[in-house]
């Protein structure tokens, strides 16, 4: 079964990371070209803050359920972070 999710304008970057199962992922901006990549339990990935227009897809390939932990972090967070560390937070970029 292949699920959709199309996720809302969040200000915030998301790490999302896959806690139980494996999945085979699609994801693209809207009217893009689809990208696939697999994830095993244990996988995370980045949304950098602010990603409008962007949509994914996934079928389980495990024989458990998927299960995920969505973790918000506010931007200012990120630019206390990098400038604590000796960065500069106006060059900084997050990607994913």
């Amino acid at each position: 079964v292949m699920e959709h999710w199309r996720p809302p304008d969040n200000p915030a970057l998301t790490l999302v990371m896959l806690t139980q199962g494996a999945i085979c992922v699609e994801e693209r901006r809207i009217d893009g070209p689809w990208r696939g990549y697999t994830m095993e339990q244990g996988e995370f990935f980045l949304r950098p803050p602010g990603r409008a227009h962007y949509e994914l897809r996934w079928t389980v390939t495990s024989p458990e359920p998927a299960q995920t932990l969505h973790i918000n972090v506010q931007p200012e967070l990120v630019l206390r972070t990098a400038t604590a560390l000796g960065g500069e937070p106006a060059r900084q970029e997050i990607v994913e």
